[in-house]
């Protein structure tokens, strides 16, 4: 389709054209190559000349060309569009005069083309008026005589104009919010002002209307729009005419009612000061019309929500009022808005407590802030909110029971509401437990009876159940002896009962997954009790480890179920040895790992029954029973390693298996603590870590495997003797060869747990002078690769700090053997390097400087190898170093990360000065501030800094360098 020579009929043409293939298949090339070619011809067109436009709109039998072209016209017009073409005065003037006049011709649009026909003429207004256009509304009133659809226009325009000039607009340049306020101003009043007239439309429109008349209606509805959007910007006296008629709507209208109820809300939310505000009130008279709809309220939810709305508004500026008018003093008219907040309460709880939510939400906000009230309430005030709290809790467990099945309920919507509500409730039971726990001992009562008779559904029981739970958090802030503690008092009796009727109802595991998660919650929070009804509890665990539990038909339950049984019973500690042989009974089938997908439990769940059973067999007694429990539940997990091994090399789902099965491993030795917790331990977990060790050496570069052996590794680090691990020294070296970013944090990590609890031990120090330089070989050699800079930063964060953790436990020396003196200077340079990388390393450069000082020079160093080495490296380029470090990029010394870098750095040069050194540092400090620039009263300042051997006094010295080099 060619672009020249365009005519008003090709662009037509081309208009239809795509519209026609607007949804063609991405995969029909022809019809895309169409669509394509119509829509640049379109786009060439906008180029050109908005002429051909105005003509199509006014011509075309089409609507949806009517409607691109309006499209094209709002472009030309938006100062932010992005047409081609720049309007003149003239331009403008022919747009607006062939728009009205053929306007004036028309009876009837479809809606879309009037909504964007307002919003074109609406641009027209905005450009020109009160300037060029100052008749502008008196132009459009005065096509009002031609009829309704004259008048729907005008609505349309004038809601348009609200939309387009009145409300904010964050995007709006400063220019144009100027522009539009001129624009407000000059409808409110002078020559060209409309308010008044169009607020008499308004009126003249809503006046005529009665029920049935469905062409008046439209305009009606239009009517209140408009008014809604226009009663915050203009005069009071305006509106208060339209009082009578809106309360006549809400009360007699149905069609029209929830609009009407829009304006009352806008009439009430009117900005203006707390005395004007209750003279408003005054004057509506509105309660006694709101509690007049009863009836339309009990029928109409959608009705219900704007009255919601109207309340909510009312209920908040009111307690602004009181608060206002109490601090004031003002009697009389606190006297007057706490009456009149009494009188909404009736209806605030039955919207609060109201079966659909979106209605209960529309008082949210006034629910809310009554806890502010009820907050500062004293017995002399006229209006307590105290009073209606049996009401406010009623309406919280009903709005945060869980949605019936049927109901359209956006569930993330739902759960936000719901944590909102319990945060009142919590807020609530701080503030008056003691009424709180009793309306929720008579709803428990009311709930169990109802579970007994099969007459409570489970959402009802859910929520109950609920409250009960969070109750406790209330309790939190109360200061001083209480009884909430005491098993004889009212809220643990309570919970007695509840466990009572949970445990004996037949239909325990046919129950909804949500009220059982909720029960076991409550059987966490409030476990002390298990401690003295081991009846309770054995019914208990016959139900979690059961079909209403870990067996229940939803994956919620048993993941809960695993996670918090873990929980109670590691809190119940040895009060569960009586009940020991049946539990390790009931877990012992969920103890065998198959195949996720073809397990009930996820992985993930498993683990927390293989950390439950680690944690009873670990807080058995020592004795015989206590290893044959241990190698029972063992014994299956090495075997299955071992069946693993003996098959071909595996891909990733069986490294996946394989790493699973050591983690499950890692997780039943989490419960065992110490080298002398059970029997021949050392034999029981020898041969774990025989099983494990061949694993790792069958899959070393495995990622997942690599990640499940130091998860064991560290287990074994605190139930093996040294000797025993270090035995196995092939395992670190495998770690160590194959390290990569993805695992360096957990390599080192290792390392330096082995470090701190090995340091004195010969076998582990011969192994770390083995390996600790190819393994900075190795580090080094990924930071020369192509690393992303998230992976870099954290090798050598990891570098350092293996390096740092055996300078700090005297391992340094390992550095010096025969073995590793040839790469010794090599490490110097990677310790000097750190002085220039971030700051956390700077931090760690400095404290290896800081532990080689002492090593090799501090009071009981001995005759350590390359000392002379070592001393020409601090001296020649540490010292430098040091001093450079001022000039980093983050030495903020505002910055904390800044400040500690400079006292480790600080720290390091006490320790240079109380060292052999300390001449030779002296003048080399000296040396090198001077020939920095450095003035010789800094220098000298400085030097005693130095030598008054407290870091905090050199770190206020290195901090004025700092910012001396800084221009401060």
């Amino acid at each position: 389709m060619s672009t020249t020579g365009s005519s008003v009929a090709d662009l037509e043409r081309a208009i239809v054209c795509a519209f026609q293939y607007a949804d063609a298949s991405l995969t029909d090339a022809a019809a895309q190559k169409i669509k394509g070619e119509a829509e640049m011809y379109c786009a060439m067109a906008k180029q050109t000349s908005y002429e051909p436009f105005l003509q199509l709109f006014q011509s075309s039998p089409h609507e949806q060309v009517k409607f691109y072209a309006l499209q094209a016209l709002q472009e030309y017009l938006n100062p932010r569009g992005h047409a081609h073409v720049v309007l003149t005065a003239p331009m403008v003037l022919q747009i607006r005069s062939e728009l009205l006049q053929w306007l004036q011709t028309q009876h009837e649009l479809p809606a879309y083309l009037k909504t964007k026909l307002a919003v074109v003429i609406t641009l027209l207004v905005r450009r020109d008026y009160p300037e060029r256009w100052p008749t502008a509304f008196h132009d459009l009133l005065s096509l009002l005589p031609r009829g309704s659809f004259m008048v729907e226009m005008y609505f349309r325009i004038l809601i348009a104009i609200y939309e387009e000039i009145v409300e904010f607009d964050a995007q709006r340049s400063a220019a144009e919010a100027d522009h539009n306020m001129m624009i407000k101003d000059a409808m409110r009043e002078g020559p060209s002002a409309c308010i008044a007239p169009s607020f008499d439309v308004i009126y003249n429109v809503l006046t005529a209307y009665t029920p049935g008349d469905r062409e008046l209606l439209v305009l009606a509805t239009g009517a209140l729009e408009t008014l809604q959007n226009y009663i915050s910007w203009v005069d009071i006296g305006l509106v208060l005419r339209f009082v009578p008629v809106l309360f006549h709507a809400l009360s007699n209208v149905e069609d029209l009612r929830c609009k009407a109820a829009n304006c009352v809300y806008e009439i009430i939310a009117k900005g203006m000061l707390p005395d004007k505000k209750l003279a408003l009130f005054a004057s509506l008279d509105l309660l006694p019309v709101l509690s007049a709809l009863q009836p339309a309220l009990d029928e109409d939810p959608e009705f219900c929500e704007e009255i919601g709305e109207v309340v909510n508004g009312m209920g908040l500026e009111l307690i602004t009022c009181i608060d206002t008018f109490r601090q004031t003093g003002d009697r009389d008219r606190y006297l007057q808005a706490s009456t009149w907040m009494a009188q909404l309460m009736p209806l605030t709880w039955r919207l609060f407590a109201h079966e659909v939510t979106d209605v209960s939400q529309e008082v949210f906000e006034l629910v809310n802030a009554l806890g502010g009230l009820l907050r500062s309430e004293t017995p002399t005030d006229a209006f307590l909110p105290s009073s209606y709290l049996p009401q406010w809790l009623h309406g919280i467990s009903r709005q945060i029971r869980y949605p019936d099945e049927e109901d359209e309920v956006d569930e993330a919507e739902f759960e936000t509401y719901r944590r909102q509500l319990l945060a009142i409730f919590v807020n609530l039971a701080r503030l008056r437990p003691d009424v709180v726990l009793q309306y929720l001992g008579t709803l428990l009562t009311d709930a169990l009876a109802a579970l007994a008779r099969g007459a409570m559904p489970d959402r009802d029981i859910e929520a109950c159940l609920c409250l009960v739970y969070r109750f406790k958090e209330g309790l939190t802030t109360i200061k001083g002896p209480h009884t909430y503690d005491d098993e004889a008092g009212p809220l643990l009796q309570m919970v007695l009962a509840v466990h009572a009727s949970m445990l004996q109802l037949p239909t325990f595991a046919a129950m909804d997954y949500r009220p059982l998660v909720m029960y076991y919650e409550i059987c966490v929070r409030y476990s002390a009790l298990w401690r003295t009804h081991p009846a309770l509890l054995e019914q208990l665990l016959s139900h979690i480890f059961g079909a209403g539990g870990v067996g229940h038909r939803h994956p919620t339950l048993r993941s809960r179920a695993c996670y918090l049984v873990l929980r109670l019973l590691k809190s119940l500690g040895s009060a569960v040895h009586p009940h020991m042989a049946p539990l390790l009974q009931a877990i012992e089938p969920h103890l065998v790992v198959t195949a996720e997908e073809a397990s009930a439990l996820t992985w993930a769940d498993q683990l927390y029954l293989f950390e439950l059973t680690g944690f009873l067999l670990g807080s058995m007694p020592f004795n015989d029973t206590k290893l044959q429990y241990a190698r029972v539940v063992l014994g299956p997990q090495l075997r299955l390693l071992e069946q693993c091994l003996q098959q071909p090399a595996g891909d990733e789902p069986v490294q996946l298996f394989i790493a699973h099965v050591l983690n499950a491993v890692g997780h039943l030795l989490k419960g065992f603590k110490g080298k002398a917790c059970m029997p021949q331990q050392a034999d029981a977990f020898a041969a774990v870590l025989a099983t494990a060790a061949q694993v790792l050496l069958a899959y070393p570069r495995s990622p997942p495997v690599r990640a499940k052996m130091i998860f064991t590794l560290h287990r074994m680090v605190n139930l093996l003797e040294p000797d025993a691990l270090c035995a196995r020294a092939d395992l670190l070296l495998v770690l160590m060869e194959h390290c990569d970013p993805s695992d360096v944090i957990e390599v080192v990590q290792l390392l330096n747990q082995l470090v701190i609890q090995y340091k004195a031990v010969p076998a582990f120090v011969q192994l770390v002078e083995a390996s600790v330089v190819p393994f900075f070989t190795h580090l080094g050699a990924l930071l020369a690769s192509d690393l992303a800079p998230e992976d870099r930063a954290s090798v050598q964060r990891h570098l350092y700090s293996y390096l740092m953790h055996l300078a700090q436990h005297r391992l340094a020396t390992v550095l010096v053997s025969p073995r590793n003196a040839p790469a010794f200077p090599q490490v110097l340079q990677l310790v000097l390097d750190g002085f220039h990388l971030e700051l956390h390393v700077v931090r760690a450069a400095a404290t290896i400087v800081e532990h080689l000082v002492l090593l090799w020079f501090g009071a009981d160093a001995g005759d350590v190898p390359q000392r002379d080495v070592l001393a020409t490296f601090l001296l020649r380029d540490v010292v430098p170093a040091m001093f450079a470090a001022i000039q980093h990029k983050d030495m903020n010394v505002a910055d904390m990360a800044a400040h500690s870098a400079i006292k480790d750095i600080a720290k390091c040069q006490v320790l240079l000065f109380e060292s052999p050194l300390q001449e030779q540092f002296v003048a080399t400090l000296q040396a090198y501030l001077a020939a920095a620039g450095v003035p010789a009263a800094i220098v000298q300042g400085y030097s005693e800094a130095v030598q008054t051997h407290d870091a905090a006094v050199i770190a206020t010295a290195y901090k004025a360098l700092v910012k001396a080099s800084r221009g401060g």
